[in-house]
């Protein structure tokens, strides 16, 4: 499990999207590798996950992404949210792609390096960063159950680790 200090902060996670985007702007990142990072910061989704991700499991109309995963052999499905700011490139990304083709073809490693890379966290700590502001958002373990995929609520205990300040932040004035 991942402790807090080794999560990076949701203005973290912002400032490294604008970093992306900065290098893309400029063609040091290809559109792959920024649509890559936008689905690694921005879904919650494992990095396992995002790497099986096919063209027709992409849903531009409704801005979803379809994950399917195996559990005790049953295939289950779930839907992630695909960012509004992702969806022309993203338009622009499937136009090239052939229907059966994965949207990012890295071996695993090479997965966990480009985020390491460029950011010097593990790509799993993304997702409990995207947890954490769920939960801080809403205040409600459904969307973030459902948003993870996780079959219950016990599973989530580990993302309710806030720090001291967002406690704080909560209680507002009452000290």
């Amino acid at each position: 499990m991942l402790r807090l200090e080794k999560i990076p902060t949701w203005e973290e996670v912002k400032e490294f999207w604008r970093r992306a985007t900065e290098l893309h702007g400029s063609g040091k990142i290809g559109l792959r590798d920024y649509l890559f990072f936008g689905f690694i910061f921005f879904t919650g989704c494992r990095i396992s996950e995002i790497l099986n991700l096919k063209k027709e499991d992409i849903n531009l109309k409704r801005s979803v992404a379809v994950i399917r995963q195996l559990k005790k052999r049953k295939e289950v499905r779930r839907e992630v949210i695909i960012p509004e700011f992702l969806r022309e490139d993203l338009k622009v990304y499937l136009e090239r792609l052939k229907e059966g083709n994965r949207l990012f073809p890295f071996a695993r490693n090479t997965a966990y390096l480009k985020v390491k890379e460029f950011t010097g966290y593990n790509p799993h700590a993304f997702r409990h960063t995207f947890a954490i502001e769920i939960l801080k958002r809403t205040n409600n373990l459904e969307y973030a159950r459902r948003l993870l995929g996780h079959s219950n609520y016990n599973t989530l205990k580990h993302y309710l680790d806030f720090t001291v300040e967002d406690i704080k932040d909560k209680l507002g004035e009452m000290f």
